[in-house]
């Protein structure tokens, strides 16, 4: 979305978002993975409005970073009616359950049973689920970190639920190749976006289509510039733009 919308991507690179994100992820450096533009109509009995428990890094098995995270950003208030995005409390540090299960498919064309691990995952751990559903005002945004597992509920309300989930990555982050359980390569949907590195590796920064623009990006000094007073690094936490 950053790169396919003029108005949607003169949000997505204000630099204060980058700094967020870089004082949370403790990096140099951000840019930006993926953008992806959610909506959720008010059809409380549409199965496919359900997102299940996951976390982002998960699917990301192609990144070497565990310092991504992602930016929440609704275009309204947006409440537990509309089926907010929820955390759960902590979970950024739990080891990941054992599972023969590739990650190569996302979520949505998985059999929700496959993911509704969420209990035995905190046992796992030693821990027990805390789910925060995050009241998320009309110009604020949630970040949270990759290995925090969310999911949402139904939109209860009588308009649409409308977000965008900005993903980011730290400086630091690059490709690695991950095979799956068969021997296969793990292709990430965004690998034919970009460009290639001189062994044919995908890079992880700017798409080859994108505009001159390029993707966020904040070096040490728009960070202390604009971030000197954040709090530091959270599971899950907003703030105001």
């Amino acid at each position: 979305m950053h790169y396919e919308s003029d108005a949607i991507g003169a949000i997505l690179r204000k630099p204060l978002l980058g700094a967020v994100a870089a004082r949370l992820a403790a990096a140099e450096e951000i840019r930006v993975f993926q953008a992806t533009l959610i909506y959720k109509p008010p059809v409380p009995d549409e199965s496919s409005n359900l997102v299940p428990w996951h976390f982002d890094r998960h699917y990301w098995q192609t990144c070497t970073s565990d310092r991504m995270l992602t930016a929440f950003i609704p275009f309204h208030d947006c409440g537990p009616e509309m089926g907010t995005i929820t955390m759960v409390d902590g979970s950024h540090r739990w080891r990941e359950l054992p599972a023969e299960e590739d990650s190569s498919r996302h979520f949505a064309r998985r059999d929700p049973g496959e993911l509704e691990r969420l209990e035995e995952n905190a046992r796992y751990n030693g821990q027990q689920v805390r789910k925060v559903p995050m009241e998320i005002p009309r110009g604020h945004v949630s970040f949270h970190h990759c290995r925090t597992y969310h999911g949402s509920g139904a939109n209860l309300s009588t308009a649409p639920r409308r977000a965008v989930s900005l993903h980011l990555q730290d400086g630091g982050n690059g490709y690695r190749e991950y095979l799956r359980a068969d021997g296969g390569e793990v292709v990430y949907n965004h690998d034919v976006l970009v460009r290639r590195t001189r062994r044919a590796d995908p890079t992880t920064p700017t798409p080859s289509s994108a505009r001159p623009s390029g993707p966020v990006r904040c070096d040490r000094t728009t960070i202390d510039d604009l971030s000197t007073s954040l709090p530091g690094s959270l599971g899950a936490t907003g703030c105001s733009g």
